[in-house]
């Protein structure tokens, strides 16, 4: 499933997509040490990548997610693996 920006939609559209994997557009936001799930900036409470990645295990899916950054770079990217390792700890 492709551009799955919001829990709204996962849950709209993921029973479609279960067995074939979901795409995760998200953007880092370094000084709240948080991921945004969503193709431009617009609401890191709104969207939230931990709460996708719940819905996600909630919902049973069995394929694999593909994580789209949006704004990774040499700068950020050591803060944002060590927010997504934790994140992915927490979750699964």
């Amino acid at each position: 499933m492709h551009r799955t920006n919001s829990i709204e939609k996962q849950r709209e559209l993921g029973y479609k997509y279960k067995n074939r994997g979901i795409e995760f557009d998200i953007i880092f936001h370094d000084k709240q040490m948080i991921f945004e799930n969503s193709h431009d900036e617009e609401n890191i409470t709104k969207y939230n990548l931990e709460k996708q990645f719940k819905l996600y295990r909630e919902l049973g899916y069995n394929e694999g997610i593909w994580l789209d950054f949006k704004n990774l770079d040499e700068e950020n990217k050591y803060k944002a693996k060590k927010v997504l390792d934790e994140l992915l700890n927490n979750i699964i």
